[in-house]
């Protein structure tokens, strides 16, 4: 399985919250069965299909208080999420394994 996930933030001024938009690009429905069973609270926010790869992409939306509780939750989803940063562009992973250097 290889769900795929890319992330970004904005923070709400009059609510004092962040907003969060997950792209979410997966490969047959047991894939978006596995996303939607970790992500319950999360709205639709749109959908696509790619006839090509037969990829479908989903845009869920979800409010976090803090920036810190949307990253307590990325990490613990069981697929790596990426998250691109606002001010720069950069992603970066949030939840990945580490690769371990050795020599």
């Amino acid at each position: 399985m290889s769900i795929e996930v890319v992330a970004w933030g904005e923070k709400c001024e009059k609510r004092k919250d962040f907003l969060y938009t997950m792209q979410a690009t997966v490969k047959g429905k047991r894939e978006l069965n596995r996303l939607n069973k970790e992500v319950p609270e999360w709205k639709s926010a749109g959908q696509g299909f790619d006839p090509n790869t037969e990829e479908t992409i989903i845009l869920l939306k979800c409010r976090f208080p803090e920036k810190k509780d949307w990253v307590a939750f990325a990490k613990t989803l069981s697929f790596p999420v990426h998250e691109l940063s606002s001010r720069t562009g950069k992603k970066r992973t949030i939840n990945g394994k580490r690769k371990n250097k050795r020599g």
